[in-house]
């Protein structure tokens, strides 16, 4: 594997950890026949051929483990209506292995797809809300440049009289330096 991946031919090194796993398979039903406790390898193999190849890899390692674990253990120590039980457990075995390694693919694809979708709709918002702040701070800005310039007076107070901004023109105007003004109750000023 190490030296495929050095030559560039890396996508042959998924190959390898699943052809050891089926050959500990074969080993297993050449040695015990159907009553190995090395089919683990098999829907070992199953379920990387599927994650490190591709799904139709996975689906040829499910036909030959079938094919191996039923034909090896014929071909040395025969079939009888016992082995069926095996056999047909083994079976059911790797179909769970291959459908649980299918839905956890395509669940997976489908979650990414999902946060692609999602991680777009942030970044358009986040862009949509970017360029609302650099009005908002422009507008800001010649709303700001305005009332400095202008020689009306102009006042900002908030529900209860508090005065947050008073234009320079109060100083010209009425007299009254307009820092002294932030944050005194307007109604103070006004005659009773």
């Amino acid at each position: 594997a190490w030296a495929g991946v050095k030559r560039s031919a890396w996508r042959l090194a998924g190959f390898l950890p699943v052809l050891m796993c089926f050959a500990l398979g074969v080993y297993g039903s050449i040695v015990s026949g159907y009553t190995t406790l090395l089919v683990i390898f098999y829907a070992l193999a199953v379920m990387l051929a599927g994650m490190l190849v591709n799904n139709f890899f996975g689906f040829l390692v499910f036909l030959g483990s079938e094919i191996a674990f039923i034909g090896l253990g014929y071909a040395n120590f025969g079939f009888t209506l016992v082995d069926l039980s095996q056999v047909i457990t083994f079976t059911f075995g790797l179909i769970g292995v291959a459908m649980l390694r299918w839905y956890s693919h395509y669940h997976l694809q489908a979650s990414l797809a999902a946060q692609m979708t999602a991680n777009e709709l942030l970044n358009f918002e986040i862009r949509h809300r970017e360029q609302a702040e650099a009005l908002l701070r422009e507008q800001s800005t010649q709303l700001r440049r305005f009332a400095d310039n202008t020689t009306d007076v102009i006042t900002e107070m908030d529900p209860q009289g508090l005065i947050r901004y008073a234009s320079p023109s109060y100083q010209s105007i009425l007299g009254y330096a307009p820092q002294t003004l932030h944050g005194s109750n307007a109604f103070n000023l006004v005659h009773p």
